[in-house]
């Protein structure tokens, strides 16, 4: 038998640890159970915002080791150009305080050090050179990889269902693209409304299948700049209705079986 306790706090009431137990368990258990099968990493929200000295961070939520952090405010991290690429993490901790509670925090901070250590995750990285303004809108998809004075989002820590994924904001902007080309292949109609329908990040999975069945690539591994540039490329293709593919990278053999 599954029990759901569920307080009433009326008037004259005692207010009894069974009922505040009750709240705890609602209130992250509820999440927890939602995102149980996702992966470690920003899962939700966490937008990016540039001003002119500081990146502000929407609220959202994001998973490590397991458990959700909330972010329920925007947080504000000041930058200042470097001419070199700096990336923009989150430090996850995990400390008992007393016999009370445990404090679960979530640290933003600037760092020169690309690789990720094992409890942070990446949020952004870009190369602000002096004098210039940094940008977090795109002209277009392609520019989403520039290098200098512009968010990237390619090594974001995103966490999918099943496993890491593209940030959302790449998806997004790749499906705005698209149909402003106006397609007439129902495939890439289907893919764009998913790409926008959900406030969390596409699947992997289904992000390398419809990469791989649209340029007939085979099974080999796809790393978040490989995926990248095979959507650009497909962009490419519905731009000039050409039927360009991956350099080096041959078609898919098919065979046809007469008994």
């Amino acid at each position: 038998m599954v029990q759901n306790i569920y307080p009433l706090f009326e008037r004259y009431r005692i207010l009894k640890k069974e009922y505040l137990w009750s709240l705890r368990d609602r209130s992250f258990g509820f999440m927890q159970v939602e995102y149980a099968e996702y992966a470690d990493g920003f899962l939700t929200g966490c937008g990016i915002s540039v001003r002119p000295d500081r990146i502000e961070i929407a609220p959202g939520l994001a998973k490590h080791r397991g458990f959700l952090y909330l972010f329920p405010e925007a947080q504000q991290v000041p930058y200042q150009p470097t001419g070199r690429f700096v990336s923009l993490k989150f430090r996850m901790q995990k400390k008992q305080v007393f016999q009370d509670y445990i404090d679960y925090t979530a640290e933003p901070f600037l760092d020169s050090n690309l690789t990720l250590g094992e409890d942070e995750l990446e949020l952004c990285r870009f190369k602000l050179q002096p004098g210039f303004c940094l940008r977090d809108g795109y002209k277009d998809f392609q520019d989403i990889e520039t290098e200098f004075d512009t968010v990237n989002l390619l090594h974001a820590t995103w966490g999918g269902l099943g496993g890491p994924a593209l940030a959302p904001a790449i998806t997004r902007c790749f499906a705005r693209a698209v149909l402003d080309e106006r397609p007439a292949d129902p495939y890439d109609l289907q893919f764009c409304t998913l790409c926008l329908d959900r406030s969390t990040a596409v699947p992997r999975v289904l992000v390398e299948q419809y990469v791989r069945a649209r340029l007939e690539l085979g099974g080999e591994p796809l790393d978040n700049q490989a995926l990248f540039r095979h959507l650009e490329l497909i962009l490419r293709n519905l731009r000039s209705g050409g039927n360009l593919r991956p350099p080096g990278k041959a078609r898919r053999s098919r065979e046809i079986f007469v008994d």
